[in-house]
This record gives structure tokens, sequence and C-alpha cells, in this order.
């Protein structure tokens, strides 16, 4: 058996599972090359895991941080070569409670971890992004996000939630697109539509103060 097998075969539904929800999780990162990161770590370390005898819960636990580290790394690149910040969608999920809230909550939303080096105002100007995301789902679906993230109601129905995880889902992959079509507008890598995004903050603000 070729070195790296053993805790493969081992581990390989847990492996296969994990690469799956971090290419779901993160923009731009294939489930494939997951995977092949997961593979180069075993085979590096199997002979060093299997004479300390770690446990499965150790390995399971490494496994999963080799995952995330490689989709962060995957994430950073991106931001340092296209100045284009991509969201994953818990950081989608943490903000939407945020976006439904007053104008003023927007100042005190999370900023991702390497949102802030973007040379915008980031807090309200990715409210923005999210906001030209929302316009592109359907009324049933920004319904049920309201329900959810922004009544705080709890969905007992299993029909509203899965309509909850499909719409959150759709939301995480369109803002991620409409980012990175409007970085691919402009000439130049990552330059953005800061008129665009200047005059959404304006408009916004606007409306809230009439």
């Amino acid at each position: 058996m070729q070195q790296g097998e053993l805790l493969w075969t081992a581990h390989h539904n847990y492996i296969t599972s994990t690469a799956r929800s971090i290419s779901r999780s993160y923009a731009k990162v294939e489930e494939e090359d997951v995977t092949q990161e997961i593979w180069v770590f075993l085979w590096k370390k199997e002979p060093a895991f299997l004479e300390q005898e770690r446990s499965d819960e150790y390995i399971r636990r490494s496994i999963l941080n080799v995952a995330r580290n490689y989709a962060a790394k995957m994430r950073d690149t991106a931001l340092r070569e296209t100045d284009t910040f991509y969201y994953t969608l818990e950081e989608v999920k943490d903000l939407l409670p945020h976006f439904f809230g007053l104008y003023e909550s927007w100042a005190l939303a999370p900023v991702p971890d390497g949102a802030a080096t973007m040379t915008r105002n980031d807090n309200v100007e990715m409210m923005c992004d999210l906001s030209l995301a929302m316009d592109k789902l359907s009324a049933a679906q920004r319904e049920i996000l309201v329900r959810k993230y922004g009544d705080g109601e709890e969905l007992s129905e299993p029909k509203d939630r899965q309509q909850a995880s499909r719409a959150v889902i759709r939301l995480w992959k369109t803002l991620n697109t409409e980012t990175d079509k409007r970085a691919k507008a402009h000439e130049g890598p990552g330059n953005r539509k800061v008129i665009s995004n200047s005059k959404s903050v304006y408009d916004t603000k606007s409306a809230v103060d009439d």
C-alpha cells in the first residue's frame, strides 16, 4: 500500500464531505483541489501520525484545518492579485442581521478577515455589495431571508428552513458573481465601481433620512 493510502482509506468519507463543504463555502475553491491538498498532507504526515498513534479525532481535525487553510490561502491570493474580495457563506450569514437592521447598524457589521484591506469604506460599501446582490433574488427568496435574519423568526417548518438555506446560498453566489463582474468590467485588476457604490450609499442614506 502506498504511503498515505492507509489514512486516506480510513477517513475517505470524512475527506470527501470536508472537501465538498469547503468548496461550497468558499468562492473560487474547487472540491477536487481541496481533496488534492488533503491527499498531499496525508502522504507527508501518515508515518508520523501512525508512529505517534494519533487519534481519529486528531487526524480529522488536522484534515479540516488543512482544507480551511487552503481555502483561506486561495482567497488571500485572489485579493492580492486582483484586489477582489470573495465572501464565504458563513460571512454572508453573519452580515444579514446587520443588513436588515437600521442604516446605522451597517457601521457595526463585522468586517471579514481580509476585507479591511480593500480600498473602500468597508462596512457600508460591503452592505452596498450585499444590497446589489439582494436585488437579484426573487421576492420569495428575499421574504424568507427577512423572516429569518431580519425578524429573527425561528423557522419551524422544514420547507421554510430549506427555502431559507437555498436563498442564502443563492445570495452568497450572486454576491461573489457580481463582485467578480464589477472587477472585470474595468481596466486594471480589481478596479471597482466606486461611483456606483458611492451612489448606492448616498441613495440608501437619503431614503433612510427621508
